[in-house]
């Protein structure tokens, strides 16, 4: 099959991220433990690469360091420890995690989820009328 698989903890993870992916992506759910189950779903698709994007936190480094014994060459991607969770992990810091690891990202998604969070939280939504003042004050 081949293809881009990443290895996430939890279903509203993926759906997370799956949210903001512009290109296909199979992932496997741990459901917190990596187990044999796992690791035969990923060697069924032949992936051409492998990720490794979970939690902050002490069950996200067991599967971590599991995955890395079974599959050394997957790569691992990291939220900040501040967030702990894919969960609440703020969607722009998803993004900029994801482009670095070279997958397609939607950002009209990213930003419509940024204006649907502003909407809800006032500090949030002055500091983007801020950014986007001095956005457009920038001489091209």
């Amino acid at each position: 099959m081949g293809g881009k698989v990443i290895i996430v903890e939890g279903k509203t993870d993926a759906e997370r991220l799956k949210s903001i992916l512009a290109e296909p992506v199979t992932f496997v759910l741990t459901h917190g433990t990596p187990g044999p189950r796992a690791f035969e779903a990923i060697e069924a698709l032949r992936a051409d690469e492998v990720y490794v994007f979970v939690d902050a936190d002490f069950s996200g480094e067991r599967i971590r360091r599991a995955v890395a014994e079974a599959l050394p060459e997957a790569r691992h991607l990291f939220t900040r420890k501040m967030y702990r969770e894919i969960a609440t992990t703020p969607l722009v810091h998803l993004a900029e995690v994801l482009m670095r690891a070279h997958f397609a990202v939607d950002l009209k998604a990213v930003r419509r989820a940024v204006e649907a969070e502003a909407e809800a939280d006032p500090e949030l939504r002055q500091a983007l009328r801020r950014l986007y003042v001095r956005e457009r004050r920038k001489p091209r």
